[in-house]
């Protein structure tokens, strides 16, 4: 209700400015939105974006996120009658004419999600406005078997519509042609579902506001500094004080002569009296906290100093760990929820592909160099069968029953399974102990001897 006590539309807290081009962007009142304390509805999504396309520790930690993720494979799988995990390809030849099977069109979607776009490239999107605004929405169209483009939608341009507090009615999609609805049967929405109170997403950069306000402020204090500061910076002395007219010469002559970075070190001809000032630009002290904001930064995104090109007590050992601890804690729970609301929201509504799924190949990333991995496959020959290890890369299963055995290296036996381990075991038919061949060998010894008396 306003203030004239009409009633108004509230609309969400989270949704992002609907048909706004480009060049709006970049725009003198854009320019002016004061960061300390973000603004509310669509200014605060033009003031997210613009702290994404301004701070160069937020725009790298965006971007490596978008960039490993979409270039990790995306696979499709499916369980077979006997439970065994399979891989489904689409980019192997058919095996006949007709329509592909629909785990070949739910790969192919996959590789492909519309006409003259890439897997890569939807996942890049999706990533980014995850990245950015918390939220990524994602659209696809239905065919007489199921879905048959997937398209991403800019978050941006998108406006909520709540049935309830916590349930999505339809989508707005805002381009330059109008306003599009889209029905949430039809979507896939990615968000952390980090508030509790919406089932929108909460951007990362509205818990760095201030961190962003204090960058942005040191990085004007500087520019201004070095930019209207005077070289040498200091007090001119003379022996009685000038007119007006005279001090306005005076201080055109030094702003020609001596403001600007490009005229520091120029002589000055004066016959008065020169007093130089230190300067105090507080170098150490900015360096320091422009160091503690760029940790807070990287802390939001989950993303070690190594991974952006911060070198900083950075060694060949702790970097390899980097790497490993950037794949399984960085990476993987942002793959895990791209693939789980994809398949949720899109994969498990089609009943053609009830137990197919998608999944991110991670392996590739973690997976050691082939010297390493060969060594490391013996290594477990005595533990895992030959399928057991087949499965960790995905390979399909061997159908001889040697396959499903733990083979036993040269020279040694499994414990119980063709050899004998106890003195019983070597004798069963002679409770004595005695091997049997012995007593035959004793038996014909006195019949020998017999023969001889004879």
């Amino acid at each position: 209700m306003t203030r004239t006590g009409d009633m108004r539309e509230v609309r969400s807290r989270s949704f992002p400015m609907g048909g706004i081009d480009a060049q709006q962007i970049r725009s003198p009142a854009s320019q002016a939105i004061p960061l300390s304390r973000l603004p509310s509805g669509e200014t605060r999504m033009l003031a997210i974006s613009r702290v994404y396309r301004t701070n160069p520790i937020v725009f790298a930690c965006v971007h490596l996120l978008a960039r490993n993720i979409s270039s990790i494979p995306l696979r499709t799988y499916t369980h077979d009658s006997e439970g065994e995990r399979r891989r489904i390809r689409s980019d192997v030849p058919p095996a006949g004419p007709g329509r592909p099977p629909a785990g070949i069109a739910l790969d192919s979607l996959a590789q492909s999600p519309a006409p003259r776009k890439s897997r890569r490239s939807m996942v890049f999107r999706n990533i980014l406005d995850l990245a950015i605004f918390g939220n990524a929405l994602g659209s696809f169209d239905w065919g007489d078997y199921g879905p048959t483009e997937l398209w991403p939608i800019p978050w941006r341009r998108v406006v909520v519509k709540l049935s309830d507090p916590q349930t999505v009615n339809y989508w707005e999609a805002w381009g330059s042609t109008g306003k599009v609805f889209l029905d949430p049967e039809h979507t896939i929405h990615w968000s952390w579902g980090d508030d509790p109170e919406s089932p929108i997403g909460v951007s990362p950069i509205e818990s760095l506001q201030y961190t962003i306000a204090l960058h942005n402020a040191i990085d004007r204090h500087l520019v201004s500094y070095y930019g209207n500061a005077a070289r040498p910076a200091g007090i001119l002395k003379l022996q009685r004080m000038p007119d007006q007219g005279q001090v306005d010469n005076i201080r055109e002559q030094f702003k020609q002569l001596y403001t600007a970075p490009e005229s520091a070190g120029n002589v000055i001809i004066t016959s008065a009296e020169y007093q130089p000032i230190a300067e105090a630009t507080g170098v150490p002290t900015l360096a320091q906290l422009i160091e503690l904001s760029r940790e807070e930064i990287l802390g939001v995104y989950g993303v070690d100093p190594p991974m952006i090109g911060v070198l900083k007590n950075a060694i060949k050992a702790n970097f390899s760990e980097a790497r490993e601890k950037f794949v399984m804690d960085t990476l993987g729970p942002w793959t895990n929820l791209w693939e789980d609301e994809a398949n949720a929201q899109m994969v498990g509504t089609n009943p053609l592909w009830n137990y197919h799924w998608w999944e991110f190949d991670l392996d590739e990333r973690m997976r050691p160099d082939l010297a390493s991995m060969a060594e490391i496959m013996t290594l477990l020959q005595p533990t895992w069968t030959t399928n057991e290890r087949r499965r960790k890369f995905n390979l399909p299963k061997l159908k001889y029953p040697e396959a499903d055995t733990v083979q036993a290296p040269s020279g040694t036996y499994p414990l119980g399974i063709g050899t004998p381990t106890t003195i019983t075991d070597l004798t069963p038919d002679t409770p004595d102990g005695k091997p049997a061949d012995d007593d035959e060998d004793e038996d014909e010894t006195d019949e020998g001897a017999d023969a001889d008396d004879t």
